[in-house]
């Protein structure tokens, strides 16, 4: 211990010699390093990593799920690499216990639990072992509705009801509650695949008997039958988005080369009631519904200031070359008739009861100044990433004021030398007195010693002068 005493005594006494400012330099530089230090240690997590569920590889959207999950419980040791996930092995249960409680388990989890139920006690009953085969398909049917796009949750109950007679018959239901992402309800499209997925994965459960509950809209969809008239509005409202959106891409593809235009469509649908077969009179598909398009509308909107662009390169020729309002009023109205013939050349003929109204509408609209700014967004998406790296920029502006004060202090002592020469001259002059108690003519501070005055106090009195020189020797060492 003497010698680290010894060395602690040397780094103080070096310390204390530093001027102020280089003093202050090196504690912010100590604060500095010691805080990166606490950050960096402050994102480890002790102990060894082990790959969750032996090394599998995850999906973009199971990963995003898996760490959200961890997140929320409150776990940060987990590490991605290579669409794999590390986890701490002194804390798996607790990494499986907030995946199972997010219900971010991968859709392929339940094979596990399938072999589970498989396993069959010698003495189980028929209908227990049933069960547990039900429990164990319920469960992964639920995971595979869970990995559709846009589905965040699924869960499925279906159970068979036997009939006597002869032959006997099973009847069977199935119930799918379905939450979608966010806050938003489920489409026309997603319930019928949804309730196409129950109906493929059960074997022997008709499609009309699987009922799918939005608990989002707190609403539920039955299958029933295809005659009902609520499942006919959601065939029918289904068919007209499908068809407004087919005729909303032509149109916009038509009129791509006028900038800035603006197209609504909208779809008058009629129904059409399909011809019964013969063969199968009671089938379900002869009382099936069929619709097709009665009117087909377009609103065209076109902006002013193109209008009044073709106008001033029509008369950029001419004289005057500033068009005057009748000019531009006749090219807007030439531009409105044009784009109407080009998109009632796509839209189908209506049908005789809705032969009055009209199918196109082009009008203009005057052109709004940018909401945003590009300056104004890169400036927004400058703050939020500095907040998100506030720590490290901390770090490095601490760093940097370092380095400015120990330059600076540097500077300070290099600028000072020729003083503290001009100091210690001054105070060999007023401090060194002879031995014998004679006077000696003093120097002044302030005038600029020269050689007669230096060879004079060597005369007058030797020993002073030379106690003086050793003096100012030992303090220069």
């Amino acid at each position: 211990m003497e010698w680290f005493c010894r060395l602690s005594e040397q780094v103080a006494d070096r310390y204390r010699a530093l001027p102020v400012s280089t003093r202050i330099a090196c504690l912010v530089l100590s604060v500095a390093v010691l805080g990166g230090l606490i950050m960096l240690w402050g994102g480890r997590s002790d102990g060894p990593f082990e790959p969750l569920f032996d090394g599998r590889t995850f999906s973009p959207r199971e990963l995003a799920k898996m760490t959200a999950a961890f997140q929320t419980a409150g776990l940060k040791g987990a590490r991605l690499a290579d669409s794999q996930i590390l986890i701490p092995k002194s804390n798996v249960d607790a990494y499986l216990v907030a995946l199972d409680a997010a219900d971010a388990l991968p859709a392929d989890f339940d094979d596990s639990l399938d072999e589970i139920a498989a396993d069959s006690n010698p003495f189980a009953s028929r209908q227990q072992t049933e069960l547990g085969f039900r429990l164990a398909e319920q469960k992964k049917l639920a995971r595979i509705l869970s990995g559709m796009n846009g589905i965040d949750t699924a869960s499925v109950q279906y159970a068979e009801i036997k009939k006597p007679g002869f032959p006997p018959t099973v009847d069977i239901r199935a119930v799918v509650a379905v939450r979608a992402d966010g806050k938003r309800h489920l489409d026309y499209g997603e319930i019928e695949a949804i309730r196409d997925t129950v109906a493929g994965y059960v074997a022997g459960l008709d499609r009309a008997q699987v009922t799918v509950s939005d608990l989002n809209a707190c609403r539920a969809y039955p299958g029933g039958d295809p005659a009902d008239s609520a499942a006919a509005s959601y065939a029918a409202r289904a068919e007209q988005a499908r068809l407004e959106e087919e005729f909303l891409a032509k149109i916009k593809n038509r009129l791509v080369a006028y900038p800035g235009v603006i197209v609504g469509v909208n779809v008058h649908l009629a129904e059409i009631a399909a011809p019964a077969a013969p063969a199968a009179p009671d089938s379900v598909s002869a009382a099936c519904r069929r619709f097709a398009p009665a009117l087909v509308s377009a609103s065209i909107d076109l902006p002013k200031s193109y209008f009044a662009k073709i106008c001033r390169d029509q008369c950029a020729g001419s004289e005057p070359a500033s068009p005057d309002r009748q000019a531009q009023q006749a090219v807007e109205q030439e531009v409105k008739q044009t784009v109407e013939r080009a998109v009632l050349a796509l839209l189908p003929p209506p049908t005789a009861p809705m032969y009055r109204s009209p199918q196109v509408v082009v009008t203009a609209y005057e052109d709004l100044p940018p909401a945003e700014s590009a300056a104004a967004a890169w400036s927004a998406g400058a703050v939020a990433w500095a907040a998100d790296q506030r720590g490290p920029i901390v770090v490095a502006l601490l760093a940097t004021a370092g380095a400015l004060l120990l330059v600076r202090s540097r500077r300070l002592a290099a600028a000072g030398r020729p003083d503290a020469a001009h100091k210690v001259s001054g105070d060999v002059s007023e401090d060194n007195a002879p031995a014998n108690g004679d006077s000696v003519l003093p120097i002044p501070p302030n005038a600029q010693p020269n050689i007669l005055e230096i060879s004079r106090v060597i005369q007058e009195n030797p020993q002073a002068a030379a106690e003086a020189v050793r003096r100012w020797l030992s303090k220069a060492a």
